[in-house]
């Protein structure tokens, strides 16, 4: 999320990307990372006051450094890092949002641009502009000296602030505007439903199409990081900007305003992403077998559109594709306890418990113990064990095991 990405001239060096693309760049990175403009204008340096941080204060398990990753590129530009091992499921860090804005179109009202996908809506750019500006002092030079976007003339920022419609329209007010807004598209993240989040710290960290961290959201909390594996020390910490089914050309797309190019291992021309990606596309169209409608238009979500013997073995043969693809145990969690909630229902309660447990065990490490989904999974998990516990021996079936 973090590269330094345009020379004097404006002409991008290296940069990064995330959906709804704006700008391109054919520059290519084995991650992904923002780019980081720093401007010259004397707006940032009549902001600086004499305690303001401009850097991230270092976690406790990671800090922020050059990215090799990026250097390769040919660009530079940081990225957070693991200090030491970081345990599959420990919380890495946890961020309070800076902004926090959620479209108006959130409920399909005079949608323009209406999507059936789960991509939030674009943001007007004037609410971000305006909500920007209420920042406090600090956190607006943050932004305007750390955070990176993608490399763009004067000329294209002041096109990008039209839609802003200053009161005040001076040269320098419209440059800064327009770099606010592409600070915000490059650099913001989907909380929750249509909310949509700029963050001090979470905006350091890289993408990656097969990443080993994950985040989470939360009202009280905010926004946590949490390891989906062991992150050995020294290792760049790397979450997704896109849709884990997407093909590498809806990926590729998505993180045009990034700026960059991903060419992490699924996205590469190795045997690896080959496979990736046709799991990928198998996956996206099991998926879409599974979605429930609304019948009723009241919001409650109906039954799947299909028998249960094929949602059973849709989940059956999801699981047999997620266990070659281990960056995805987010969805494979959810799939877990799906399918063994299913199965129980069905009275096939020792199969059931295998998955319950398999889904406890991954939706702890990814969501963590308090959510409310993990609990309920634990819940349905210890009612299967009790009626397991409660059958006389002679006629409990054997368990089977299930990936671990």
């Amino acid at each position: 999320m973090s590269v330094d990405s345009s020379d004097s001239s404006g002409r991008t060096t290296q940069s990064t990307s995330k959906p709804q693309s704006r700008a391109s760049s054919s520059t290519t990175q084995s991650t992904s990372s923002k780019s980081e403009s720093r401007p010259s204008s004397s707006k940032a340096s009549s902001l600086r006051g004499p305690h303001v941080k401009l850097e991230p204060v270092d976690g406790p398990s990671w800090t922020i450094k050059e990215s090799p990753l990026i250097a390769a590129g040919g660009g530079t530009g940081k990225g957070m890092f693991a200090t030491r091992l970081i345990s599959a499921g420990e919380v890495i860090l946890t961020d309070m949002p800076m902004l926090m804005l959620k479209s108006p179109y959130a409920n399909g009202e005079d949608d323009p641009v209406w999507s059936i996908d789960d991509r939030p809506h674009e943001i007007p750019p004037k609410d971000v502009y305006k909500a920007f500006k209420k920042l406090s002092t600090d956190d607006q030079l943050y932004c305007l000296t750390v955070l990176s976007h993608v490399a763009t003339s004067d000329k294209q920022l002041l096109n990008s602030a039209k839609d802003v419609k200053l009161e005040a329209k001076s040269h320098d007010e419209l440059i800064e505007a327009g770099k606010i807004l592409a600070i915000w598209e490059n650099n913001v993240l989907q909380a929750e439903g249509e909310l949509q989040i700029l963050c001090r710290n979470v905006s350091r960290i890289n993408h990656s199409c097969v990443p080993n961290a994950v985040h989470t959201w939360d009202f009280l909390s905010g926004l946590s990081i949490r390891a989906i594996c062991d992150i050995p020390a020294g290792t760049e910490v790397l979450i997704s900007y896109v849709r884990d089914f997407d093909c590498y050309t809806k990926r590729a797309e998505d993180l045009t305003s990034y700026g960059f190019r991903c060419t992490c291992a699924a996205c590469g021309e190795s045997d690896y992403s080959r496979e990736s990606a046709k799991r990928r596309s198998e996956l996206d169209e099991l998926e879409l077998s599974l979605v429930t409608h609304d019948p009723d238009g009241d919001g409650t979500p109906g039954k799947p559109e299909i028998s249960t013997e094929d949602e059973l073995r849709i989940c059956k043969r999801m699981l047999q594709v997620l266990a070659h693809e281990p960056s995805m145990r987010s969805f494979e969690a959810e799939i877990q306890y799906h399918y063994g909630y299913r199965l129980h229902d069905l009275g096939r309660t020792a199969e059931a418990v295998e998955h319950l447990e398999a889904g406890f065990r991954l939706l702890t490490i990814c969501q963590g113990s308090e959510r409310s989904t993990t609990q309920e999974c634990k819940e349905e998990l210890d009612e299967c064990k009790e009626e397991l516990d409660e059958m006389p021996s002679f006629i409990k079936p054997e368990r089977s095991s299930v990936r671990k």
